[in-house]
């Protein structure tokens, strides 16, 4: 028998399918209204309407602030440890360590260029995480982004604090206002401070891993699941980082607690070396990996980029 027509049975109300069709990966997705299949993986697929949606324009803005400002920071950073390996070295070549004349007036020229040059990319930075703020609310994304915000902000004015806080304490100390008055000022101030320190530092980890779960919602609301896997396996590389730092930084507060220094002919000595060199190691490839899921977030984002729109 031959197929009955059903085109009489269509009326007018019903809608065409519609262009995208999500489901498990592997699986056949219909592209268009005349039922034609692709066997695309589901990553290459978004919806259109998303990737032009003006919220996601100044997301991509603010991915490639954040990017180029990372990069300058990180190259900012590698001059200043360079600069101060000079100057340890002419300094030693002179003997005393002191250098005078036009070799200590141009580093130090450098380094004040160099030092508001590292300012201005954190500014840079700082304001393109603000425009991720932008992303619609229906990415359930947005909030990510303001929690990992106030606590960047929150960390920011804790440093300041504890700084103008020493300041205020040592000034205080020298006077003797605080010494003679509180005998145990001492062992207090210790403490608070270290108690700051942990908090700026619990502050700073959890403003990166609410971002890095930021861009993972980006990636699964735009349908790229290699893409949020790769934010999941970054996080995970990242506590790992953190961890081995805490760890480090104990260990080696211990020794000199213990010894009063480092003695680099001591096994001990040698153990925190090698798990520096592994920390400094870790950290390079978290930054680099942070870099390449930036641009890649950008560019799936992008019009036109990180996949066929329907």
């Amino acid at each position: 028998m031959p197929p009955a027509d059903i085109s009489q049975h269509v009326t007018e109300a019903s809608s065409p399918p519609p262009p995208w069709i999500s489901s498990k990966a592997g699986e056949r997705r219909r592209v268009d209204e005349y039922g034609e299949y692709d066997d695309e993986p589901e990553e290459n697929y978004r919806l259109a309407d998303r990737a032009v949606a003006p919220g996601w324009g100044v997301v991509r803005i603010g991915l490639g602030m954040m990017f180029w400002s990372i990069i300058a920071i990180a190259i900012g950073f590698v001059v200043f440890v360079g600069i101060s390996a000079a100057t340890a070295g002419m300094g030693g070549l002179q003997g005393g360590g002191d250098i005078r004349g036009r070799e200590m007036e141009g580093l130090a020229m450098v380094m004040v260029a160099g030092g508001c040059g590292i300012l201005i990319a954190f500014l840079i930075c700082f304001v393109g995480q603000c425009m991720c703020c932008a992303a619609p609310a229906e990415s359930r994304a947005r909030g990510l982004a303001i929690s990992s915000i106030i606590c960047t902000v929150l960390a920011i004015l804790v440093y300041f604090g504890v700084i103008l806080w020493v300041l205020a304490a040592v000034g205080a100390a020298a006077r003797g206002g605080m010494m003679g008055g509180f005998p145990n000022f001492p062992v207090l101030f210790e403490r608070g401070l270290l108690f700051f320190v942990v908090l700026i530092i619990a502050l700073i980890v959890s403003a990166h891993i609410l971002f890095i779960l930021y861009l993972r919602t980006v990636a699964l609301y735009f349908g790229n699941d290699s893409l949020a896997r790769g934010a999941m396996s970054l996080l995970v590389l990242y506590l790992v980082f953190m961890v081995l730092y805490v760890f480090v930084n104990v260990l080696q507060f211990m020794m000199v607690a213990r010894e009063g220094f480092l003695d680099p002919g001591r096994q001990s000595a040698s153990l925190v070396t090698v798990l520096g060199c592994a920390t400094l190691l870790l950290l390079f490839t978290v930054l680099v990996w942070f870099l390449v899921l930036l641009a890649r977030t950008r560019e799936m984002i992008g019009p036109g980029a990180g996949g066929r729109s329907y």
